[in-house]
């Protein structure tokens, strides 16, 4: 039976949603430059923006799956907000698309338009990305912590989140999420 009065720890999404702001902003900023990225970094950046963009997917994708509809049952008192939840994740999907082609284009061919492309199609992406991480974070984390238990949590971040990643996956994945970390959450990461 599944333990279904332990509050669930909501830590981890938040440091998902940081390192996803943190390296958008790098990438911009590196894409930004007056000078373009020398060709090895360019490519590096457009591989790594490319990674982004499918973890990206996959985030929303164990959201869509695992956490709305079990939000959904749990507390049809926020139904509306969960819907608004949904419409982003529609609205922003085809802009990962775009951002996930430009970086493949830009890690083939780095070049100032193609730089440029993959920049513009971050800076759109971010326009509707971080407020709806923010809105996530501060209406819908603080309730979901109390209308999933941890177990069940654990089940989601199972089946969504770590069981169809490789080893070496979760290894990167660890890695990137560490970067910049405070002692305290680096725990939550590890």
């Amino acid at each position: 039976m599944t333990d279904t009065t332990t509050p669930s720890d909501m830590r981890m999404m938040g440091i998902v949603h940081d390192a996803l702001r943190r390296d958008l902003a790098r990438s911009i900023d590196t894409l930004s430059g007056d000078v373009p990225p020398p060709k090895p970094q360019g490519q590096a950046v457009g591989r790594h923006v490319e990674w982004m963009m499918g973890f990206l997917h996959q985030h929303h994708h164990g959201e869509d799956e695992g956490v709305w509809p079990l939000l959904r049952r749990r507390r049809p008192d926020i139904v509306g907000v969960v819907d608004e939840m949904e419409e982003d994740h529609e609205r922003i999907a085809p802009l990962i698309d775009r951002c996930e082609n430009a970086a493949r284009a830009f890690a083939v061919h780095p070049s100032e338009e193609s730089g440029d492309a993959l920049a513009v199609a971050l800076r759109d992406l971010t326009d509707v990305l971080l407020p709806h991480l923010e809105r996530e974070e501060a209406e819908l984390m603080p309730l979901t912590s109390v209308a999933i238990s941890a177990a069940e949590w654990a089940e989601i971040e199972q089946r969504y989140y770590v069981g169809p990643k490789s080893t070496s996956e979760l290894g990167f994945e660890g890695h990137w999420l560490l970067d910049g970390l405070d002692a305290e959450r680096a725990d939550v990461v590890v």
